[in-house]
């Protein structure tokens, strides 16, 4: 599966109205490196687009829930 076009089709999703949020899975004390590793992502010059970021290790609806 090829990835190259991830970060200009979520600039896509956003100039069309969408807002992102971000989910990872990873422990709350890799939180900061999660963050730096999604700000500093480019691919063809192109970054990815601003969003929040939600540490779950619980999944995608636990977490949610817990946040909303």
């Amino acid at each position: 599966m090829d990835l190259t076009f991830c970060c200009t089709l979520l600039w896509i999703f956003q100039e069309n109205g969408y807002q992102l949020l971000f989910q990872s899975a990873r422990a709350i004390v890799q939180a900061y490196l999660t963050r730096s590793f999604l700000n500093n992502l480019k691919q063809d010059g192109k970054a990815l687009p601003n969003g929040p970021v939600v540490i779950s290790p619980d999944g995608l609806f636990p977490a949610l829930y817990r946040e909303g």
